[in-house]
């Protein structure tokens, strides 16, 4: 009986050796998953906080415009030209946070137009009210 008691020990080794293997693999693979999860996570946050800035500078050179439209006073050009200087610096800053997603591209390049568009309309009602 000795012998196969002797192959019993063996066989519940190699099974508790079989058992942490795969655990240890499975807590290596959550680990990581976690990992590139809270990283993703970071970089999604980062892109945000970048739109909100650029938005913000879009509102802020509208604002300019419209109090000068207004008043006529060039006190109000002051954010609207600090927002025209701002907003090429921010949409290079969220170009690589875009990259690596096509959808993301897509609507990065929408933003782009739309933002050009947009001081471009600006400018042109300044440059007719005066």
């Amino acid at each position: 009986m000795l012998p196969r008691s002797k192959s019993l020990v063996l066989l519940a080794l190699v099974v508790s050796a079989a058992v942490l293997l795969v655990a240890g693999y499975f807590s290596y693979s959550s680990v990581r998953l976690f990992t590139e999860a809270r990283e993703q996570t970071g970089r999604s946050k980062e892109t945000l906080l970048e739109l909100e800035r650029t938005v913000s500078t879009l509102l802020d050179a509208e604002t300019g415009q419209r109090g000068y439209l207004l008043t006529g006073k060039d006190a109000y050009l002051t954010p609207y030209h600090a927002a025209v200087n701002e907003i090429r610096g921010q949409l290079a800053a969220l170009a690589p946070l875009m990259a690596g997603n096509v959808a993301a591209t897509r609507n990065f390049s929408e933003l782009q137009t739309a933002s050009q568009a947009k001081l471009e309309e600006l400018a042109e009602t300044i440059r007719l009210y005066d």
